[in-house]
């Protein structure tokens, strides 16, 4: 027996709905009827309030989730001028402080670029309306057709075939249509069979590659196991300063939320200089170099002996991660090396600041992948 109040829950969505009209936002049930309704299941609006970025996770099925560039030169401009029509949609999360994106995360970026907090429609889960079960991939299925071919950011070939890995393992038997639970196969000549056009079609993915040749590459991505993982934006500052913290190192965020210089990242408790700086030679080349000629300036020096500053903290990230965790893990040893060789470089120079430690972030969303440091010399 179905046990929810649906009338007190369309009270309440009512009620925020007046909210939101009344700060000049549209409906949004309007603007997203497909993120509110699927098969015989519903979802209810329970409030809208204002969040900060870091407190948003995302949910967009593909490769890369941000457009940075799109988010802060083409909607943040616009957001600025005439703007936020739709706020992003969310949901709660087991953790209080966070919310889980259905959809905006560039919105979101673009808000947080011009250093303003998200208004957010907080969204339940969906509710079956008629005590049948909710498919296991509805999430994902709703957050592809969000995305509408020739509308909005276009998914690859790789996005789709992570769809469709996604899309088996939460749901493999794919509502009784796929009785095997793996890949389906690439055709049939027996229209009964679930065949991989059919599971397109019910990811509504289809639309996006029109071109049997393109839904065969993506096929085969898939069943070659080929398929890159879905990467962690690392060049999101919020992502940075979590990394940092699960470190349990100085943020370098004052009261205003914005970093501290590169030069004046202290973690005193630590006796540290905190390097934030990516695998690009050039970026770190400049920053250390930086470093090495501020040691021979007598003011700066006599600053880091005073607070006891020994060491140089990188903490860093492959700045083009490949989507594979071999691969990635190689450039990880590439930039470690560099990073050595860097410290070798200072202790023959005379600079009396030692690279104690390489810290890496997880950057790929798949359990194989971690944090990892290493010990450049301790």
């Amino acid at each position: 027996m179905n046990t929810v109040d649906f009338e007190a829950l369309q009270a309440q969505e009512d009620k925020v709905v007046q909210e939101i009209l009344s700060r000049g936002f549209l409906d949004p049930r309007k603007t997203y009827p497909q993120l509110f309704s699927f098969e015989n299941s519903r979802r209810y609006i329970t409030e809208l309030k204002d969040a900060p970025y870091s407190s948003l996770e995302e949910n967009q099925v593909s490769e890369y989730v941000i457009d940075e560039k799109r988010a802060t030169h083409e909607l943040a401009p616009l957001i600025r001028e005439e703007g936020l029509q739709n706020p992003p949609l969310a949901m709660t999360t087991a953790i209080g402080t966070k919310l889980k994106l259905l959809t905006g995360h560039h919105r979101s970026f673009a808000l947080a670029s011009l250093g303003q907090q998200i208004p957010v429609i907080i969204v339940t889960e969906l509710l079956s309306l008629n005590n049948t079960s909710v498919s296991a991939d509805a999430d994902l299925i709703q957050g592809i057709a969000a995305n509408p071919r020739n509308q909005n950011r276009t998914y690859s070939k790789n996005d789709v075939a992570l769809q469709v890995e996604l899309s088996l393992k939460k749901n493999p038997y794919q509502d009784g249509l796929n009785p095997s639970g793996k890949l389906p196969p690439r055709h049939s000549d027996d229209p009964a069979v679930f065949a991989f056009d059919d599971m397109l079609k019910r990811l509504k993915a289809y639309e996006h590659f029109p071109n049997p040749g393109d839904r065969t590459k993506i096929y085969n991505l898939v069943k070659r196991g080929a398929v890159r993982s879905k990467q962690i934006d690392m060049k999101l500052p919020a992502e940075q300063t979590n990394h940092l913290i699960r470190q349990g190192w100085a943020t370098g965020i004052k009261e205003n939320g914005k970093r501290v210089a590169a030069t004046e990242h202290y973690d005193s408790a630590r006796n540290a200089l905190i390097v934030m700086v990516d695998d690009n030679g050039r970026h770190l080349d400049e920053k250390l170099l930086k470093l090495a000629l501020m040691w021979y300036d007598v003011d700066d020096r006599h600053v880091w002996e005073e607070n006891n500053i020994k060491f140089i903290d990188i903490a860093g990230r492959i700045a083009s991660p490949p989507g594979d965790k071999a691969s990635l893990d190689t450039k990880r040893l590439n930039f470690k090396q560099r990073v050595a060789e860097w410290n070798e470089t200072l202790q023959n120079f005379g600079v009396g600041l030692r690279i104690r430690y390489l810290a890496l972030p997880k950057q790929l969303k798949t359990p194989s992948d971690k944090d990892v440091t290493y010990t450049i010399n301790a």
